[in-house]
């Protein structure tokens, strides 16, 4: 729809909400003794976030990068013609690698990799909408 009309597209979270690190950055983190920000969740990559990143790190080697972050919002603005993705950053840094992403052009190849590395998962509310109602048709939430 957005295509048809014209539309602007304003993506938000399009780093995984800083969960999107590559294993050096992950590596450096537990040295320092950090773990990744989050206001929810578990303060370590899950499975999926893991192959995500090998597979943005993968791309952004190919790209002469070591920017994870500049990938995937190289990814989500490759996507439509109108695409503005809200970003974050709390350091300096941050801001020239979401900078750097607007010089990237991802090939026809690299698209197709990254969307091939986790199913796709249509997230909330759509999941919670589903099971909710899969739930009260079948009286159970083991759907």
């Amino acid at each position: 729809m957005a295509r048809h009309f014209g539309m602007a597209l304003a993506p938000w979270d399009v780093m995984g909400g800083g969960r999107f690190q590559s294993k050096k950055a992950m590596e450096e983190r537990r040295k320092n003794g950090e773990c990744i920000r989050s206001f929810v969740g578990a303060s370590e990559q899950t499975d999926a976030e893991i192959k995500i990143s090998e597979a943005l790190a993968k791309v952004a080697e190919e790209h002469g990068t070591e920017s994870v972050t500049a990938i995937a919002i190289a990814y989500v603005r490759s996507k439509a013609k109108n695409v503005f993705p809200s970003v974050e950053g709390g350091k300096i840094e941050d801001l020239k690698e979401n900078i750097k992403a607007l010089s990237i052009d991802l090939t026809p190849d690299n698209i197709k990799y990254l969307e091939n590395v986790v199913p796709f998962d249509i997230g909330f509310p759509n999941t919670f909408i589903v099971l909710n109602s899969l739930t009260q048709k079948y009286g159970t939430n083991n759907v």
